[in-house]
């Protein structure tokens, strides 16, 4: 039995959010590469990769084909995130964790929509922890960066 149009736009929705994601944090890495803020945001990054990773097994089980880029929104977040590189380094920490209070957005979304198994429905969950966490760490790092005398951009 396939899902009903809502929980497969809810899971289309999910993929494209986390395929953002992914880009935006292989971009921050780049930003960080050699800073403190570099073994955070790997993490952060391998959680999301995880994630789209799940979706992407789940789409193919209802057969969904998998769509391919962010979406419109996405790029559009995406070359807002390459604009903000160049300001400073607390900017895109700040779009990163916006992205991640958008994402528990769209996970509290998902779970309005019926038809889901058990086992998505947990990962929808695990997916809105792993949101919170990531704003949470983004803003301790952000803090940090706020409080250190500039350093030299990257």
């Amino acid at each position: 039995m396939s899902l009903p149009s809502e929980a497969q736009e809810a899971l289309i929705t999910l993929f494209r959010g986390g395929a953002t994601a992914v880009e935006a944090y292989e971009r921050a890495l780049e930003k960080f590469a050699g800073q403190p803020e570099e073994p955070t945001l790997k993490e952060i990054a391998a959680g999301h990769r995880e994630a789209v990773t799940h979706l992407e097994l789940e789409l193919k089980r209802q057969s969904i084909v998998a769509p391919h880029g962010p979406g419109a929104w996405g790029n559009m977040f995406n070359a807002l995130g390459s604009l903000t590189a160049l300001v400073n380094d607390e900017v895109p920490l700040q779009m990163l964790q916006l992205g991640e209070e958008g994402g528990i957005a769209v996970h509290e979304r998902a779970l309005a929509a019926e038809g889901f198994s058990p086992a998505v429905v947990r990962q929808i969950h695990e997916g809105i922890d792993r949101c919170k966490r990531n704003s949470e760490r983004l803003q301790g790092l952000r803090d940090v960066i706020t409080t250190r005398p500039t350093r030299p951009m990257i």
